[in-house]
């Protein structure tokens, strides 16, 4: 009766009633609450120390579960570009992302790090710091609530800070202070220049270590750096003739000094005989290149290529260097800090490293295109480029009455970013009691 038409006649069932709505009380929604009071302490460093601690505060979610998926600090100290490098992200004390610092931001990108409902995690940032100028500070606050980007699990709106516990970390004064302090003489090894990465047998070229040196107090010569132990490439695995051609590089000129590489049980000490000369107040930076040697295991003692899984870092410790003043002619013997070792280099051969989105859970309607059921980010290994020939998705139980069947999905698209490699039709392996389902995805390249 609430139908009329003319001339047509109406037939079907009736009443038509429409999908039931459940409406979400705000009450429900999550949200991100800083809990506790974050470190404000004030700690002093010496140019070019590692892995400083310049963040630490605790997160929780409340009310329901979140996916973390991008963090952002304001630097309210001294916004130079080279102040900090190799930013990270801990929570819970396990890395979770590398940042970037640009305009007096820190940046970390997350893929979906989920913490539990009502659960609370440790978040900790920590980076290099740089040679810049002594009294420096760096002091990471949060500037604005959204600056925290995450979404609900449950509801899968987007979360915010709550205003009072955002309050806790919203001002300068609220954050730690990290100030630079220098001795007379400086070393660093630039991280971010040269970081962790996979490398090759027969890669040329290698760069192991970006290495800085600055005379704090006046002009200086380094006369030259002594291995025995205090100047050399150390790692696991490593034998004679593996590695070749060891040079160290001035960034700013091009020129090379070579470096004696003179081998010792399970390591290379290094030699420099050429001086250099420093300008005070200036750093200085050095690559240190190496060839690693591919060549095949003939049976003869020497000269074999780099094994797999070999591992390699350069490691400098001030006990090598020999460094005169210019003007006071002294040997100069206050470097900080004591030693330094670059990132760790490992020979691999080629590999793919896949790591699954977290998704949040989600109700459809019958018809409903392009629902994201899977996702997940994939990166080749420094090593090598690699193909991805095909793939085989599995549902994650068992299900005696399946709803991933093909009666209910009527293709499955697979794309790498954003672009469309596979559909499939009529294709799926439905689960059972026993077994889990399966889709697979072939001639991919």
């Amino acid at each position: 009766s609430d139908i009329t038409a003319s001339g047509l006649t109406v037939s079907g069932s009736f009443p038509i009633i429409g999908n039931k709505m459940s409406a979400v009380v705000s009450t429900n929604v999550g949200t991100l609450e800083i809990t506790g009071k974050p470190d404000n302490s004030t700690t002093t460093v010496e140019f070019g120390e590692d892995n400083v601690l310049l963040a630490s505060f605790t997160l929780k979610a409340k009310n329901e579960a979140a996916l973390l998926s991008s963090m952002k600090f304001k630097n309210g100290g001294t916004n130079v570009s080279d102040i900090v490098s190799n930013l990270k992200l801990f929570v819970d004390g396990n890395e979770v992302s590398t940042g970037d610092y640009n305009n007096g931001y820190v940046n970390f990108a997350l893929n979906n790090v989920k913490v539990e409902k009502n659960n609370s995690v440790n978040v900790e940032v920590r980076g290099d710091i740089g040679t810049t100028n002594v009294n420096d500070t760096v002091t990471l606050y949060i500037k604005d609530r959204a600056d925290i980007v995450a979404t609900g699990v449950t509801y899968g709106f987007d979360l915010q800070l709550d205003t009072a516990s955002f309050k806790k970390l919203d001002t300068v004064d609220k954050g730690m202070t990290v100030t630079l302090s220098a001795s007379d003489f400086t070393i660093d090894a630039d991280k971010a220049a040269t970081p962790a990465k996979d490398v090759k047998a027969g890669d040329n070229d290698v760069v192991l270590a970006t290495l800085s040196f600055r005379s704090n107090g006046e002009n200086a010569t380094l006369e030259d750096i002594t291995g025995n132990g205090n100047f050399k490439i150390m790692g696991t695995g490593l034998e004679d003739e593996e590695i070749e051609n060891v040079r160290m590089i001035d960034l700013s000129t091009g020129a090379a000094y070579d470096l004696d590489a003179t081998f010792d049980t399970d390591h290379y000490d290094l030699t420099l005989s050429d001086e250099i000369n420093l300008t005070k107040g200036v750093a200085k930076k050095f690559a240190i290149k190496v060839d690693l040697n591919d060549e095949t295991n003939d049976g003869t003692a020497g000269g074999e290529g780099i094994d797999a899984n070999d591992t390699m870092k350069v490691y400098l410790s001030k006990a090598g260097m020999n460094v005169t003043g210019d003007v006071s002619n002294s040997s100069i013997t206050d470097i900080t800090p004591s030693s330094i070792d670059g990132a760790i280099m490992t020979v691999k051969e080629a590999s793919l490293a896949w790591n699954v989105t977290n998704m949040t859970d989600k109700t459809v309607v019958t018809g409903a295109p392009d629902v994201e059921v899977y996702a997940a980010k994939l990166k080749a290994g420094a090593a090598d480029g690699v193909k991805l020939n095909s793939l085989k998705l599995t549902t994650m139980a068992a299900d005696a009455a399946p709803f991933f069947a093909d009666n209910n999905i009527t293709k499955m698209d697979l794309y790498l970013n954003g672009v469309l490699l596979k559909s499939v039709s009529n294709n799926i392996v439905e689960p059972t009691t026993s077994t889990k389902g399966t889709i697979t995805f072939n001639s991919l390249a």
